[in-house]
């Protein structure tokens, strides 16, 4: 179950480094000069910068965004110190709250996973509308991706002319 909510936390850094979509600040336009050198930028950068560029484009719907931070500090305790304190896996106890939150830490994964396909799929169908030459769409989506794409746009509205500078703190924090 551990090796599995890692491997999930992966998948969704993979897939938000890979939705440029994400990227549409005017900071973020001026620093890259290709969506492959945006991409290239963002596989390297921690979840929480990502989360911080993001909101730096995106309104992002609240209960959503409550949901982004929680995975946040959940994805810091899991790859951390799920092992260790609370979580000590050499007691029955720590093995328990460990199942617990790993079971949690799943439920909750799999909403921000599908947030973030359809982020991954809204990167596509722009790339193949505005990017491509007509009749040139590369892996054109199927009716049920098209579909998730909704998803995004539920979640996600731009902004209009973010300034944010890159400082190199990697902070999140919720609306309060």
């Amino acid at each position: 179950m551990l090796g599995g909510c890692v491997a999930r936390c992966q998948e969704i850094e993979r897939l938000i480094a890979h939705s440029f979509i994400l990227g549409v600040s005017d900071f973020q336009k001026r620093q890259y000069t290709s969506i492959k050198t945006l991409i290239d930028s963002w596989k390297k950068k921690t979840l929480g910068r990502l989360l911080a560029l993001i909101e730096d484009s995106y309104e992002i719907e609240p209960s959503f965004k409550t949901c982004l931070s929680m995975f946040l500090s959940m994805r810091n305790t899991l790859i951390h110190g799920a092992t260790t304190g609370r979580y000590d896996i050499n007691t029955a106890w720590g093995q328990d709250e460990l199942v617990t939150f790993l079971t949690f830490f799943e439920l909750l994964s799999r909403t921000i996973r599908k947030a973030f396909i359809a982020s991954f799929y809204a990167s596509i169908e722009f790339r193949n509308k505005y990017l491509l030459q007509e009749n040139q769409a590369i892996a054109p989506l199927t009716k049920g991706q098209q579909k998730d794409v909704a998803l995004f746009i539920a979640f996600f509205k731009p902004k209009g002319g973010s300034q944010r500078q890159d400082d190199g703190t990697d902070k999140f924090a919720p609306t309060g």
